[in-house]
């Protein structure tokens, strides 16, 4: 849930004048033989199950399964196929806001998924959701309510997104309060495969790079550049035990524009080639 031009999640959490213009929100009966597509790459969607069990695909990823009760947040809303699971019908709750208020476009992965048995998160969607569907049961539904009821919903996801940047990397909790290395911290895991300095980091940030290296220095206990080192390293080390991908794949995917560079960061820091190291954690295993 973040405000896209910006990038900025932690001042668009505290905002307490949020205002979002141009809300969608319906109740959509489906069933297997109808699939409801949705073609509108301009806006960020939410999604949640109200009654049976849906089956939504979306370009480049696997069909989602979702049960009564789950909710997903889709930042980028080009065409989704949604249709009832098996042979019952299904009731679906689906809102939407242009995509200039986007609540997950920094993260990796552009979709959040809430099963219906999380708590309290599953039980604060489902009730919004109630009041939603009770406004829009009214002759005359009130704009203004869907709308403020849509932002505590937009606000709890982008609420679910900073926990997880904060867990990314083991960012230090103190994160979430200083909105520019936050910023910063989100668009490096945007696209952790870029050439990343310091002043590049400093720029996503807002901040000139004196002021970007203290404040981030003053969070981490370490510069910039030697935390992301740290980072990249671990992910390296990661994908070499999880996967078969080359070294000059894996190198490529953490940031280094080379096997060998790679290979030098990695005996570096942990006394050890990565060829050594993948030897020695699958006969771990």
């Amino acid at each position: 849930m973040t405000d896209q031009q910006s990038g900025d999640h932690a001042r668009f959490l505290r905002a307490p004048g949020l205002r979002l213009d141009d809300v969608e929100a319906e109740l959509i009966a489906l069933n297997p033989s109808e699939p409801r597509v949705v073609e509108r790459a301009d806006r960020a969607f939410f999604l949640h199950v109200c009654e049976g069990s849906l089956i939504l695909e979306h370009p480049g990823r696997p069909p989602a399964f979702l049960r009564g009760g789950d909710s997903l947040g889709i930042e980028k809303g080009s065409r989704l196929s949604i249709k009832a699971d098996r042979c019952d019908e299904a009731a679906l709750f689906m809102s939407s806001i242009p995509r200039r208020h986007a609540y997950i476009a920094n993260l990796p992965d552009d979709m959040i998924y809430i099963a219906g048995d999380e708590q309290p998160m599953a039980s604060m969607l489902r009730l919004m959701v109630e009041a939603i569907k009770l406004e829009l049961a009214r002759g005359a539904a009130e704009i203004e309510v869907i709308r403020r009821l849509s932002e505590v919903i937009m606000l709890q996801l982008l609420r679910r997104v900073q926990v997880g940047i904060v867990r990314m990397g083991q960012a230090p909790e103190a994160i979430r309060y200083d909105e520019h290395i936050l910023r910063a911290w989100s668009a490096y895991f945007a696209a952790p495969s870029e050439s990343w300095t310091v002043e590049r980091l400093a720029e996503a940030a807002g901040l000139s790079r004196s002021a970007f290296f203290e404040r981030f220095r003053s969070i981490f206990g370490a510069p910039p550049l030697e935390t992301l080192t740290r980072i990249r390293l671990d992910h390296a080390k990661q994908l070499l035990s999880g996967s078969q991908a080359p070294l000059s794949e894996i190198a490529l995917s953490v940031g280094y524009q080379s096997e060998t560079a790679l290979m030098r960061a990695f005996k570096r820091e942990f006394g050890v080639s990565p060829g050594k190291w993948r030897k020695g954690a699958h006969r771990d295993n």
